[in-house]
This record gives structure tokens, C-alpha cells and sequence, in this order.
């Protein structure tokens, strides 16, 4: 298809032979005025070339239009010699390739349109190199964009698995696990909400309604199901399924929550022996000094409802968790296991200690703290054995500082400690014991108040007196109903601060 030219000449004269134009491949329109050309650009505004006469009187118009119309078009001025008054009107819209007088030859406007044709070839050949490169630009812009979206989704997701992985060791039941699992699930899962369905069996199968489900097989077998729920709509059903993404990242956290089941499982077997263990040696201690049967039990309670009573008036809440409480409830027990270090002669004395044999007795609480201590360094340090020991140790310490082994005072006496003091005492006071008759509750109650701020932490002493009905209660349901009177009275019952010291 040949190239078109404009020329644009009052005289509307060809400006080259119609052979000539055939031969260069061009075809050439001419007008006369400002509207002709107006009328031409609208019927084709493909012109590549544009042949000006700049005497024209409405030149600058026409060039307004052809820039509008036509901007890949190349301007040759044509002007007598003398002719500029259309100069001004050219160059102020666009650069010129070429200015002739008017004059030349056929030849010379032959070489002259050959020169534009090259040009317009050069500029169209990087017009289409622009273009291509524009929209491989683009293109690659569109896939950068959805490999960075990609790429920062993987990332997050990594992220989110790497922190699922590290909270998995700090995993304390099936329904801490179950939480941690699912907030996993939906870091890495935009499709749907993920349930954890932890539930045991060798023929498990997923409940009710799910979109989609993912097993989570542990060396015990199967443990439970990662559920998507599907709602009543088949399209939305289909919808709510993850992506294949999604699944690898949920095939991921399967794999870690089955391995953190059969951690928690074999943790749950060595706690459960380690306490069982270690209990059995308190039960030992507990029986060599013949106090009676339910005194473990009984202490485990109290120790129980003083801590609640402290969280529920605000006080150490940032300490008292449940998980604390559970373990307090399981590190009762051994605060008198040092006594098994303790000879019987002075034990099981029935009557008063010398001072030597007092600072023996006080003893019991540094034995049983490295005794529980030399356990820790066996294995991994836990949080129960780390409370016991400063129960062990602590609890006869006393608020005014006046107690033993440390002389601790105040607040530098561990707080599950000071809970077991209270416990211990008041137990000791409630319950018959070989050298003195169960005391009844208020008088119990009465000589552990007047140690509020000397021997007992004033906060304590005010949750005990509020919770004195629940504290006989305990007291009641647990009394040892075959304990026996007193055989033996190592100190007068009727003086209550010296059996308050030794109820060690």
C-alpha cells in the first residue's frame, strides 16, 4: 500500500510527476486551503508526509490540525525564497525535516521525498520497537507484580510456620495445641476458616459437612482431622477449598502437630511418673512424721483457693495463671520432703527440741531443695520442679524476716512459697497431730490472722479470712475421721505460737 503525502499549496500543483510518485511508492493529495485538508484528515489521517507551503495565509490553522491528526507526519516547508511569513507558524508546532526554495528540480525532490520515506521508515520501525518494548514493559511489570504478591504470600507463610514451630514447645495440653493449630491454619489459609478436629481412633473419619479435610497422622495413628467447612451452596463449597499453596503449607503444619501430639504424649507419661515418683518420696517423708493421711491433699487445696482469691481481688494476676495455680495444686505436696533427711531421733521425738536438734530439724528445708534440685539437673528443668523447690526451701520463711533457712522478708519470699505457709499452718492447726487435738476452725482462723504482716503476708491473710467457709470446708471434707488423739505432747497446746514453730 503506498505511503500518502500532503501538499498543501494554494496552487495545489503537483508536486511531483504522477510517474514519479508511482515509482516511489507514494501517492499524493492536495488541497488548497485549511478546510480541504480539514476534510481530507478526517476521511484518512494516515498521511506520512506533509509538503507545506508556508505563503500560505491560513498555514499556521493547518498545522494545528496536522499535529492533532497526523503526529507521526514529517514536515517539508516549501516557500519562495522570500517567503517566511509561515516560519514562525511551522517550527511553533513542530520540528521541520526540511526547507526548500521552491526551486529545485525533479531530481532534487526526488532525493528529497527519498530522504522523508527513509525517515518515516526509521521513526515507524522505532515506533514498533517502543510499542513492543512498552508492552513487554508492561507485561513484565504484570508478572513481577503477581511473582512479588506470590513470593511475599510464600514469605508470610514461611513466617507463619516458622513461628507455628517455635510456639509448638511451649504446647501444655490437646487444647493450647488446638489453638495454636488454628491460628496457624489461618495465617497460612485465606480460602476458608481451618478447624482442628482433634479427636483419637484408627477409623476417624472427618464430621459432618467439610469442604475439605487433611488427616494428621501421628505414630499412634491417626489423631484428628484439619477441617474446612462447606457451606449448603455446591459453589460455594467449591470455592472454600485451598489452594494448592495452601495445601502444602497446611500438609506442613499436619506433619508438626502430629509430632508436637506425640511429644506432649510421651511429656504427659515422663510428668505424670516424675510426679508420681516424687510424690511417693513426699508420702515417705509425710509418714515418717506421722502426720496424718490427708495432709498432701488438704494443703494442695488450700494452697488452691488462696491463689484464686489473690486473682480475684486483682493482686499477682499478672503471675497467677492457670497453668501457675495447676502447678502450685502439684508442687504442695513435696514442701516437706526434706524431712526424709532428717533423723527419727529428732523426727519422731515426742517430746520438745533441744536448740541443737531445732537447727537440725530447720534443715529439712535446704535437703529438700537440693534434693529437688539434683532431680532438675538430670533432665530439663520444668516448672514444677523449679516451684518446688522454692516451696521446699520457702516456706518457713517469714514476712517480718524472722524465719528460716534465708531469712527472707516480704516479697523476696517466693509467692507460692508464702500461699504454703498458710496452708501448712493452718492444716497443721485444723489437724490432729501426735502431740496436739485438732483445733477448731475459728480458733484457727483467730492465731493465723494475728500473724498478719510478722509471719504471714498481710495480703494472704486477707483472702484466708474472706475465704474462711471454703477453707473449713476443705478442712471437712478431707478430715482424717481415723485420726487418733494426741500420744504425745512435744510442746503445751495451749500455746499456739510455739506450735505454729513446730509445725515444721
Amino acid at each position: 500500500m503506498p505511503h500518502k503525502i500532503l501538499l498543501a499549496s494554494p496552487t495545489a500543483e503537483h508536486w511531483l510527476p504522477p510517474e514519479e510518485c508511482s515509482r516511489l511508492g507514494v501517492s499524493e493529495v492536495a488541497i488548497r486551503d485549511c478546510n480541504e485538508l480539514e476534510a481530507a484528515l478526517e476521511q484518512d489521517p494516515g498521511f506520512v508526509i506533509a509538503l507545506l507551503d508556508e505563503s500560505a495565509g491560513d498555514i499556521g490553522r493547518c498545522c494545528a490540525l496536522l499535529a492533532r491528526h497526523a503526529q507521526a507526519c514529517i514536515w517539508i516547508a516549501m516557500a519562495p525564497p522570500a517567503a517566511d511569513s509561515g516560519a514562525a507558524a511551522l517550527e511553533c508546532h513542530g520540528p521541520v525535516f526540511d526547507r526548500l526554495t521552491g526551486h529545485e528540480s525533479t531530481e532534487q525532490r526526488r532525493e528529497t521525498l527519498q530522504r522523508a520515506l527513509a525517515e518515516v521508515q526509521r521513526r515507524q520501525f522505532l515506533s514498533k520497537r517502543w510499542t513492543e518494548h512498552s508492552f513487554a514493559r508492561g507485561v513484565l511489570s504484570s508478572f513481577s507484580d503477581i511473582l512479588e504478591d506470590l513470593l511475599e504470600s510464600h514469605v508470610n507463610g514461611l513466617h507463619a510456620l516458622e513461628a507455628f514451630l517455635a510456639e509448638l514447645a511451649h504446647c501444655r495440653d490437646g487444647g493450647d495445641l488446638r489453638e495454636r493449630v488454628e491460628r496457624a491454619c489461618q495465617a497460612v489459609c485465606s480460602t476458608g476458616r481451618i478447624e482442628f478436629d482433634l479427636r483419637r481412633g484408627p477409623t476417624l473419619e472427618p464430621r459432618e459437612r467439610c469442604a475439605w479435610s487433611l488427616p494428621v497422622e501421628s505414630r499412634a495413628g491417626r489423631v484428628g482431622y484439619l477441617l474446612m467447612h462447606s457451606s449448603n451452596s455446591c459453589a460455594e463449597q467449591q470455592a472454600a477449598v485451598p489452594t494448592q499453596r495452601e495445601r502444602l503449607m497446611l500438609s506442613a503444619i499436619a506433619s508438626a502437630t502430629a509430632m508436637a501430639m506425640d511429644h506432649l504424649a510421651r511429656s504427659h507419661e515422663r510428668d505424670s511418673a516424675q510426679h508420681a515418683t516424687i510424690l511417693a518420696l513426699a508420702k515417705l517423708a509425710e509418714q515418717r512424721d506421722n502426720e496424718t493421711g490427708r495432709h498432701l491433699l488438704r494443703v494442695s487445696e488450700y494452697c488452691k483457693l488462696l491463689a484464686l482469691g489473690l486473682r480475684a481481688r486483682g493482686w499477682h494476676t499478672n503471675v497467677i495463671t492457670d497453668e501457675w495455680i495447676d502447678t502450685l495444686v502439684r508442687s504442695a505436696p513435696l514442701h516437706d520432703i526434706g524431712k526424709v533427711g532428717i533423723p527419727d531421733q529428732i523426727l519422731l521425738k515426742p517430746a520438745r527440741l533441744a536448740p541443737d536438734e531445732w537447727e537440725i530439724m530447720k534443715t529439712h528445708t535446704s535437703i529438700g531443695a537440693k534434693t529437688l534440685e539434683d532431680v532438675m539437673a538430670f533432665g530439663q528443668a520444668s516448672n514444677f520442679l523449679g516451684m518446688s523447690r522454692d516451696i521446699a526451701l520457702g516456706h518457713h520463711e517469714r514476712w517480718d524476716g524472722g524465719g528460716y533457712p534465708r531469712g527472707l522478708a516480704g516479697d523476696e519470699i517466693p509467692l507460692s512459697a508464702r500461699i504454703l505457709s498458710v496452708a501448712d499452718v493452718y492444716d497443721a492447726l485444723t489437724s490432729v497431730r501426735p502431740y496436739k487435738a485438732a483445733w477448731p476452725h475459728e480458733r484457727a482462723r483467730a492465731t493465723i490472722l494475728e500473724g498478719s504482716g510478722t509471719q504471714f503476708d498481710p495480703r494472704l491473710i486477707e483472702v484466708f479470712s474472706a475465704q474462711g467457709v471454703e477453707m473449713e470446708a476443705v478442712a471437712q471434707r478431707l478430715a482424717d475421721h481415723d485420726a487418733t488423739t494426741p500420744i504425745a505432747k512435744r510442746i503445751p497446746v495451749a500455746d499456739p505460737g510455739t506450735a505454729r514453730k513446730q509445725s515444721a
